[in-house]
C-alpha cells in the first residue's frame, strides 16, 4: 500500500515539475499552467482507482493539502498558484478529492465528477478567459458567458460518454446528464475565489445519489 501511495504521490508530483518547466521555459501564462496541471491532475485521479482504493486515494489526496498550502505560502511550485493570496483553489482541489473518496462512489459517478472538476472547469477557464467578451455575475463571481458555455458542453460531453462505456445511455440518462450539467454550470459560474473546486464534486455526488444515475 505504502508502495502505491508513494508511487501515486510521485506522478503528480513530476506532473507540477513538468509544468513548471514549461511555465518557465516557454514563458506561457500562469493561468494556463494553472489550468494544464488543473486537467492533467484529474486524468491522474480519474485512473487512480485502477490501482488504488479510496482510503489510499484519500491519503495521497490529504498528503497534499499541507504541500500545496506550503507551495501557496512560500511560492515554491509557482505554476500553480495565482498571485491572489485570498484565491485556495489549488488547495481545495485535493480536499474535494478526499470528501469525494470518504463517500466512495461507484467508479463512473467518481470518473464523472473527478474529469468535470478537472477537464470541463479547466478549458472554461482557459476558453473564457482567452476568447470571452460577455460577462455575467452570479453571487460576485464574473465569468464568461462563452465559457460557462464550454463548461456545460464539456460536463454533457463526458457526461455521455461515461453512459456510452458502462452500458447506461438511454434518453432518460441523457436528460439527467443534461440536468446536471446544468445544475454544475450554474455552480461554476457563482462560484468564486475557487471554491468551485470544492462545490463542483460535492454537488455532482448529491445529483448522482438523487438520480441514481452512474451507480
Amino acid at each position: 500500500m505504502i508502495l502505491r501511495i508513494i508511487m501515486a504521490s510521485c506522478s503528480f508530483l513530476f506532473l507540477f515539475g513538468v509544468v513548471e518547466f514549461i511555465y518557465s521555459e516557454f514563458k506561457i501564462s500562469k493561468e494556463l499552467s494553472r489550468k494544464l496541471i488543473h486537467i492533467f491532475s484529474a486524468i491522474i485521479i480519474a485512473v487512480l482507482p485502477i490501482w488504488l482504493n479510496y482510503f489510499e486515494i484519500g491519503i495521497v489526496a490529504t498528503m497534499f493539502v499541507p504541500v500545496l498550502w506550503l507551495s501557496k505560502k512560500y511560492n515554491l511550485f509557482k505554476a500553480i498558484h495565482t498571485g491572489e493570496r485570498s484565491t485556495l483553489g489549488e488547495i481545495y482541489y485535493p480536499l474535494a478529492i478526499l470528501v469525494v473518496c470518504i463517500v466512495q462512489p461507484t467508479y463512473p459517478a467518481f470518473l464523472y465528477v473527478v474529469l468535470v472538476l478537472g477537464i470541463s472547469d479547466g478549458l472554461a477557464a482557459i476558453v473564457g478567459k482567452q476568447y470571452g467578451k460577455k460577462h455575467f455575475s452570479i453571487l460576485n463571481s464574473h465569468k464568461s458567458y462563452l465559457g460557462s458555455f464550454i463548461f456545460f458542453l464539456s460536463a454533457i460531453t463526458i457526461g455521455i460518454i461515461l453512459l456510452y462505456i458502462f452500458g447506461a445511455l438511454s434518453i432518460s440518462s441523457i436528460a439527467y446528464v443534461a440536468l446536471l450539467s446544468a445544475l454544475l454550470t450554474f455552480v461554476e459560474a457563482s462560484s468564486s475565489n475557487g471554491l468551485d473546486n470544492f462545490f463542483l464534486p460535492i454537488a455532482g455526488l448529491l445529483f448522482i445519489w438523487f438520480t441514481g444515475i452512474f451507480v
